[in-house]
């Protein structure tokens, strides 16, 4: 799975700007799914998935669109 860093460096060279730019932006994202997390709080990480709450660990499922098509289902 990737980390943070590496999706500000890939978002950053597909927006062609410099990864620092992004930084704040992260910052602020990792604070609103940190409160999130300490209310037990489902967040929904746009066309990326879903991370829910579970015991000490949150859950991540990856939005369908993600996923391997499955037998039967068309390209």
């Amino acid at each position: 799975m990737a980390a943070l860093k590496d999706i500000l460096y890939r978002t950053a060279a597909n927006i062609g700007v410099d990864a620092d730019a992004l930084q704040s932006y992260a910052d602020a994202l990792s604070s609103i799914v940190e409160e999130a997390h300490r209310r037990g709080e489902d967040v929904e990480l746009m066309t990326f998935g879903t991370l829910r709450p579970e015991g000490s660990e949150p859950r991540f499922t990856p939005h369908a669109s993600l996923l391997p098509p499955r037998d039967g289902d068309e390209a």
